[in-house]
């Protein structure tokens, strides 16, 4: 979080060991605002700073330095592997460890996790991860594996974690953990594309 006077807009850059990244820049409204800065490794050391820039120029706050946390015990256990050389980017998957937790989860090229979200319920199944035309994340979370006709849900969330809403459909109808779209059409109408 920042406050930032005459600002129009601002980001976050990060350097670590042998890392230097940077958010991209998001409009500053009201003056003050939140920046979530993501794919962090785990256990390790930053420093960061804003770089908010408007009609009179760029100006930089202090430095924040930091160390993010370890990952959750569950979590300490899984690893990807790959054959070749992986591309940019992240991928992104859905596990169910450690009981009832389910991990909406992040992986760098390397195999790395750089992003976490976890879950907890009594579902005995997580599905479908993907993140939407709109930024946002959804993830299934239910007990139909796509055949059996039992209840189910999409949870929609942000990259900062917070849950934004459930989408389910009214029985007789079930929801299984296959894709979900969510696209807007000219009149600016969201639908719900379930495959």
């Amino acid at each position: 979080e920042f406050t930032a006077e005459r600002a129009d807009s601002a980001r976050v850059i990060t350097v670590g060991e042998n890392f230097v990244d940077t958010t991209p820049f998001t409009l500053v409204t009201g003056g003050s605002d939140t920046i979530v800065a993501l794919g962090l490794h785990a256990a390790a050391a930053y420093r960061s700073v804003v770089e908010a820039v408007g009609l009179h120029g760029t100006a930089h706050s202090d430095t924040l330095s930091f160390t993010t946390g370890p990952l959750p015990d569950p979590l300490q256990r899984v690893s990807v592997s790959s054959t070749g050389t992986g591309s940019a980017g992240l991928t992104l998957v859905s596990v169910q460890v450690g009981g009832n937790a389910i991990f909406a989860l992040a992986f760098d090229s390397a195999g790395v996790i750089r992003w976490y979200r976890r879950f907890e319920g009594n579902e005995r199944f997580a599905g479908e991860l993907k993140q939407q035309a709109n930024g946002r994340f959804t993830l299934y979370r239910g007990s139909s594996t796509g055949v059996e006709p039992v209840p189910g849900h999409f949870v929609e969330f942000t990259s900062a974690g917070d849950s934004v809403r459930a989408i389910t459909v009214s029985l007789p109808r079930y929801l299984d953990n296959h894709e979900l779209w969510s696209t807007s059409g000219p009149d600016g109408v969201e639908r719900f594309h379930f495959f």
